[in-house]
């Protein structure tokens, strides 16, 4: 007996209904979606059904195997801030002594947290990156964080459990599901989710996630039963699924559990029945509704996955989304005349499923982008409502319809280019009722050939829905070194076939796991076959591996088989002005000049408040200086986004943070200065967050050396026992009693000595993440941070600090833990031997440490650093706010106010990763558009990038080969995103990015030899590059004028 599947839509105009018998579709409707979207599944399944003979009609609801709904109601309710429907939420975080920084909902938007935050306990528990634990989870705080909830008022009755690489632990007695068994046994009525079963690492993300999880679980539960109490009424009793984000599907009982794993069904319904309609398994997949046109890329006949970041509703999340880009472009279209600029908008507003009532084709007033396309002739007049329908529209002006129709190819062309994951043109798919749009005669540019499917193309979203599969995916880091013991212990010799060997180890432990998981989700074991997987290295880390892989099985059910195939697994120059050149009585400072502060007042942007010679930071300096610090990170330096969220709350808790202009305090006279940085893995850090109290045990650990004298050799010094120690390299370190150093008082009242006393903090690298951390330390200890840094830049290594290299001394310095455990280096030779010994005692402490490094006179800042780099870094990042605000081109902007040279602006047409040596390497090809056409450049990266090489045709078979360089270390090259501004770094940059690469001069202190010789391109690898200034393609004579980016 043949059984059936009933696939529905729910979407913003249309709710669409189908009915599969095997791979057939026998029956298809639409109905218009209603507000309480449930009575519009209703009527487009009766309808669907009532398209079939009584007898068929039958058959089918007496055999219907199951229905699959695809429903966008629950991210609505984010997306609307819906406080009739969104719930508050509480959340428990297990992280011991780690992560307590950044506390739960910190980077949630402002509106939002105030419906859905409940309350926030960071209690014991948590895992280290190995395995190991952080601290045991605790009964009795678990017990008391129940009470307090059960005792709020209003009620709060959903909760979040985090923990911090929870996702590593075990998923059936992990420390997460071993809360959640308190938690049910104090109080069973509380709805709770466990984040290990939800997102990925990256803590803040997945926690994020969770709470938007939990936020609507009380909607879910009541949508999901209205759902199949509608199911009920047409006599439906059959298995009900709903249809998630990565097109495959999940129970009811799961998607109650998991809602957020709707949030982008339709996109994804879209693409999967397109694929499955057009037998295309490798396309872009156009689909065009009422409201909008979702553009996205099918691989293997599933949605490519997006970046492990994204935002649903301005929060950051990373849990399974479609790479899938929306744009205000539908059938319900508004159609505008600018009568001031002489041109037609399209959209981007729409009439949405009011489409039948107010288009002119159907006797509305408002002309629509499909009352445009009947008036083209590509749209059949037969829509039209009637001839008094059909004569309106033909009285459309002929020239306003051609540009209306000529916009709307301009806006879908662009976007297929976009999304586009190869450099050669590729199948474009069309789907959707909006299809009608799009002139078919007229080749679209970026495709090899347009598709339309010949049969139910306007409702594949519905066809999408009705697909049986279940998928499941592990994500894992792994540590090579336990796989290879074993493999040593059945006589595998060493070399590269134990590293070969180990690494299949993992993957297929991998594999094994994601398998697992989609059988546990319903798949039939026999059909559950590998979609996607990659093994990547732990940047920083040695012997770590990070597994992902995704498993796909067909769902168990008696009817004819839907025949998908299964596919193989897819493989993913103005001069820099000088201190000396800047007057050390600037008026302007913070900004760089009279021109910088004229674009900020242009722009509206605050003015910095400068209080008795001191600038005193708000938040907006905050958003400004972490976004220009990105830039300036050339790739590299992490993330500055927790910093930043970080900052900006502690200056809402009153807190303090002070930026002193380095000439005007060497007018004053001071003690010593010291760096705080952060030293480690930036996959290690977005999982187990800071503590908040690493670098500040580092810094105080480092004055008590100073109080106490310690500065080299072994023996004893004030009291404190030192110590030597051999690193592998053979170089020694010495090593005073950190115990004994606990007991030296060095509070306020201390009697230190001025030139043993640190007055002011200075920052490490202004590139990254570490820009923002001696920000958060001066907040806490009230030291003011002066305006220069060490880097101009970001480097991966210790020995590339620019003090280190002029002869500062690389002691006495220190790195913490989250556990207050610190080592101190009270004498080590050599800049690149204390890289070596923090290296070690980094990975012992959970590879996230912070440090203290160093000491300086203000002279020693003055004559080595790069001075008003911290301001310089603000400043940039004004700049590209202040372009977003005025509509300017951000990329012009950045190179007018950083002196630089635009060296391309394009697309991102091939990205290459691996790591060497721990250090990641990526290889990336950019494509010149619009002025740059025609070009193409290469950039290589070892962490940040660091050559930027010409392509010029010269190679067999049209191969380029590698012309001239146009940039290189240590100057500054940066991957800029070319709409928002934003940086790229060299873990994000991907293919179809629209990105300009910008270089800026570094400090002329790079380019000594001494310097070259520590940071110049030899230094990298890179022995077949002399250093040379940035050239334009104008410089090289590739190009005729100078251009800017149009972009």
């Amino acid at each position: 007996m043949v059984r059936y599947v009933i696939g529905v839509d729910v979407g913003g105009t249309n709710t669409d209904a189908v009915v599969l018998a095997g791979s057939a579709v026998i029956a298809a409707a639409k109905s218009p979606t209603t507000e309480d979207k449930t009575s519009g599944v209703v009527s487009a399944i009766r309808a669907a059904l009532e398209s079939l003979s009584e007898q068929k009609r039958a058959e089918v609801v007496a055999h219907v195997a199951r229905v699959s709904i695809g429903t966008t109601h629950f991210v609505n309710a984010v997306l609307e801030r819906n406080r009739e429907r969104l719930s508050r939420v509480v959340v428990i975080r297990l992280c011991g002594s780690a992560s307590r920084a950044l506390p739960p909902f910190s980077d949630f938007p402002q509106d939002l947290c105030e419906i859905v935050y409940g309350g926030a306990y960071m209690l014991s528990g948590g895992l280290e990156y190995s395995g190991e634990i952080i601290a045991p989870i605790s009964e009795k705080e678990i017990h008391g964080c129940v009470q307090e909830i059960l005792k709020l008022d209003p009620p709060v009755r959903n909760l979040v459990i985090s923990g911090v690489f929870s996702p590593r632990d075990d998923p059936l007695e992990g420390q997460e599901v071993q809360a959640g068994r308190i938690v049910r046994d104090a109080c069973p009525d509380i709805s709770f989710t466990l984040s290990h079963g939800l997102g990925f690492l990256g803590l803040l993300e997945r926690e994020n996630a969770c709470i938007l999880n939990e936020a609507i679980r009380p909607l879910a539960k009541v949508t999901i039963e209205a759902f199949r109490q509608a199911l009920n009424q047409l006599g439906l009793t059959c298995d009900f699924f709903l249809t998630q984000n990565d097109g495959t599907l999940i129970s009811a009982a799961e998607a109650t559990q998991y809602p957020v794993l709707t949030f982008s069904s339709g996109p994804t319904n879209s693409m999967r029945g397109a694929a499955f309609l057009s037998g295309l398994q490798n396309a872009i997949v156009v689909d065009i509704g009422g409201t909008t046109t979702d553009v996205g890329v099918i691989r293997g006949g599933f949605p490519r996955e997006a970046s492990s970041q994204l935002e649903v509703g301005e929060v950051r999340t990373n849990f399974c989304m479609p790479d899938v880009k929306s744009i205000a472009l539908g059938g319900g279209s508004h159609v505008q005349w600018d009568v001031e600029k002489g041109c037609v908008q399209v959209g981007p507003t729409s009439v949405g499923y009011r489409l039948t009532s107010e288009a002119l084709s159907f006797g509305g007033q408002q002309c629509t982008a499909t009352d445009v396309a009947i008036s083209s002739g590509v749209a059949p007049g037969n829509i039209c409502a009637s001839e008094e329908c059909r004569a309106a529209v033909s009285r459309l002006s002929p020239s306003r319809v051609y540009a209306a129709m000529r916009s709307m190819r301009l806006v879908l062309e662009a976007t297929i280019d976009s999304m586009k994951v190869e450099k050669e043109d590729v199948p474009v798919l069309l789907v959707g009722g909006g299809t009608i749009l799009v002139d078919q005669s007229v080749p679209l540019r970026g495709a090899s050939r347009v598709v339309v499917p010949e049969h139910h193309w306007n409702v594949a979203n519905a066809v999408g829905a009705a697909l049986g599969t279940v998928g499941g995916t592990s994500d894992l880091i792994v540590n090579l070194l336990e796989i290879q013991e074993e493999l040593r212990s059945q006589g595998v010799e060493e070399g590269a076939e134990l590293d070969r060997r180990a690494r299949e180890v993992a993957l297929e432990r991998g594999r094994e796991n994601a398998k697992r998981k989609a059988c546990e989700k319903g798949a039939v074991e026999a059909t559950v076959y590998i979609h996607t997987e990659d093994v990547s290295d732990v940047a920083y880390v040695s012997h770590r591996v990070r597994v992902k892989v995704k498993a796909i099985g067909s769902l168990e059910t008696k009817d004819a088989p839907v025949n998908e195939p299964h596919p193989q697994p897819h493989p993913q120059p103005l001069p820099h002005p000088m201190p000396e050149q800047l007057s050390r009585d600037n008026p302007h400072w913070p900004n760089c000049s009279v021109e910088d502060r004229a674009r900020d007042e242009a722009a509206g942007l605050p003015p910095p408040l400068i209080r008795d010679g001191v600038w005193v930071l708000s938040s907006h300096d905050i958003e400004c200086l972490a976004l220009g610090a990105g830039t300036l990170g050339c790739g590299g330096g992490g993330d500055p986004n927790i910093g930043r969220i970080i900052a900006q709350r502690v200056l809402k808790e009153g807190k303090e943070i002070r930026i002193v202009n380095p000439c005007r305090m060497a007018a004053s006279g001071t003690g010593l200065l010291t760096t705080v940085a952060f030293m480690g893995a930036p996959a290690i850090e977005n999982e187990k967050l800071q503590s908040g109290n690493e670098t500040l045990l580092a810094l105080r650990t480092l004055q008590r050396a100073l109080a106490c004298g310690v500065c080299r050799g072994e023996g004893e010094e004030g009291g404190v026992t030192v110590t030597s120690r051999t690193l592998p390299s053979g170089a020694q370190v010495w090593l005073p009693d950190c115990e004994a150093l606990s007991r030296i008082d060095v509070g306020p009242g201390a009697d230190i000595p001025l030139d043993r006393r640190i007055t002011a903090l200075l920052c490490a690298e202004v590139g990254g993440c570490n820009s923002i951390e001696p920000l958060l330390t001066s907040a806490q200890t009230g030291l003011p941070v002066i305006d220069a840094d060490g880097m101009g830049r970001a480097f991966p290594e210790l020995q590339m600090f620019l003090p280190f290299i002029y002869g500062s001394r690389p002691y006495p310095s220190c790195v913490a833990d989250n556990k207050g455990n610190v080592v101190c280096c009270s004498y080590v030779r050599e800049s690149i031997q204390l890289e070596e010994f923090f290296r070690v005692e980094c990975v012992r402490m959970g590879m996230f440490a912070g440090i203290s490094l160093g000491t300086f006179t203000l002279p020693d800042v003055l004559e080595r650093c790069v001075l008003f780099s911290m301001s310089q870094a603000w400043q940039l990042g004004r700049a590209v706010l202040g372009a977003r605000v005025t509509h300017s081109s951000i990329l012009d902007t950045i190179v007018s106010q950083q002196h630089g040279t635009l060296i391309i602006a394009g697309k991102v047409t091939s990205v290459i990763r691996e790591v060497k040596g721990g250090f990641l390497t990526v290889v990336v090809v950019v494509e010149g558009l619009d002025t740059f056409a025609g070009h193409e450049v290469k950039l290589q990266a070892k962490n940040e990038y660091y050559i930027a090489r010409y392509l010029e045709s010269g190679g067999g078979g049209g191969r380029m080969v590698d012309g001239p360089v146009l940039a290189c270390t240590p100057d500054l090259i940066c991957v800029i995103d070319s709409d928002l501004g934003f940086p790229i770094t060299t873990e994000a940059v991907r293919y179809g990015m629209r990105v300009g690469v910008l270089a800026m001069p570094s400090n002329p202190r790079w380019k000594t030899p001494e310097a070259m010789a520590v940071v110049g391109p030899g230094a990298f690898g890179f022995t077949d590059v002399q250093y040379a200034p940035p050239k334009s393609l104008y410089d090289i004579g590739k190009m005729q004028v100078h251009v800017q980016s149009n972009l």
